[in-house]
């Protein structure tokens, strides 16, 4: 009598040692590379990833990995700056070894796709993978980039084709060669992202999401309950002199304003504060010095003013760049500061701005 199918792939299934496999082209040109289950040339930090019940048979929209022992100089990088995650290209795969004869290897690419929504401490990284290409697409506009060629994405370069024409040639010297450049498209080298791309830039201007607390002399209120607009009644609140650190109670809100920002960080210190802030702000360091949020490390201190001047490391970053954010910023008449979660920081775009002291 036959085996049954499931006997079958039971069979199979007890025949090969199984070994996931991540391959990320980061932001700054580089490549990471991670696996589960021990590959020559990768690391082994893959933890896990989400639910894989419809991988080969059914289109798949997202996939979560969650990345450990990342306390080397790459890990550390990787959650200093999560942003190297953000729009990053990924190709996912499976290993499979025959348990009867371990020369007998085959890789088996499961999907490719863009990282968002990354975040990151000392000790974790975990990031979703937009598979579908409809919405990579969408991803990529939304950064102000073209339509990208994955045979060339990783040299750097960009074709800047919008064929669909199985005969349009995939490498420039090719589409040269062939006297088909302007016909196509042509080529140009790809831009590394960068804090403002085209269309208006990731952040979205020098802003907070509106839970965050703005210091009032009469307590602290929601950046987003207050008013938008110029104030023809200024609004009083709690300022600080950039340079000395002492207090003013009665510095003036002189407008409010709203952006869609495209991108923003949470930042996580030690004291249990935290904060959503664009990549552009400027958060005090101390003597005049400032450092925008896109700076920030693991273990930078916040100047803090709760009952008096403390410091707290930043302990924690997440980057969130799925889903668009409403944020806001205010301007200060006298010192152009405010507090924000009691947070020290600018509300100047240009301030004069320092290493950490």
């Amino acid at each position: 009598m036959p085996r049954s199918w499931d006997a079958d792939l039971q069979t199979i299934f007890k025949a090969y040692t199984r070994r996931d496999k991540l391959d990320v082209y980061l932001a700054d040109g580089s490549t990471l590379k991670v696996s589960r289950g021990g590959i020559t040339g990768y690391d082994n930090w893959i933890r896990s990833v989400s639910d894989l019940t419809s991988t080969l048979d059914r289109s798949v929209d997202r996939v979560s990995f969650e990345l450990q022992n990342v306390n080397s100089e790459v890990g550390f990088k990787l959650a200093s700056d999560v942003r190297l995650l953000d729009y990053a290209l990924a190709t996912y795969a499976k290993q499979y070894q025959s348990l009867r004869n371990p020369s007998l290897v085959q890789d088996i690419t499961f999907f490719r796709g863009v990282l968002a929504d990354a975040e990151a401490d000392e000790t974790h990284v975990r990031m979703d993978m937009v598979v579908d290409y409809e919405c990579t697409g969408a991803i990529l506009a939304s950064r102000g980039m073209g339509a990208l060629c994955w045979w060339v994405y990783q040299n750097g370069i960009e074709c800047t084709s919008t064929s669909g024409f199985d005969r349009c040639p995939r490498t420039r010297e090719a589409c040269a060669a062939r006297g088909v450049e302007h016909e196509f498209g042509g080529w140009e080298f790809f831009d590394i992202t960068s804090n403002t791309p085209p269309g208006g830039g990731i952040g979205g201007g020098y802003c907070f999401t509106l839970d965050t607390q703005v210091w009032l002399p009469s307590g602290d209120v929601p950046i987003g309950d207050l008013p938008l607009g110029e104030y023809s009644e200024p609004v009083k609140c709690v300022s600080f002199d950039p340079i000395t650190g002492e207090i003013c109670l009665d510095d003036e809100i002189t407008q409010c304003w709203e952006h869609d920002a495209k991108g923003y960080f949470t930042f996580d210190f030690e004291d249990g504060r935290s904060f959503g802030v664009t990549p552009e702000h400027n958060i005090w360091i101390g003597f005049n010095r400032y450092r925008p949020a896109d700076q920030w490390q693991l273990g930078y201190e916040a100047r803090i003013h709760a009952d008096g001047w403390e410091r707290s490391k930043l302990v924690r970053i997440r980057w969130h760049s799925d889903e668009p954010a409403k944020v806001r910023n205010i301007t200060t008449r006298r010192n152009h500061t405010y507090f924000a979660n009691r947070i020290a920081v600018s509300n100047a775009k240009t301030p004069d701005i320092g290493g950490e002291i």
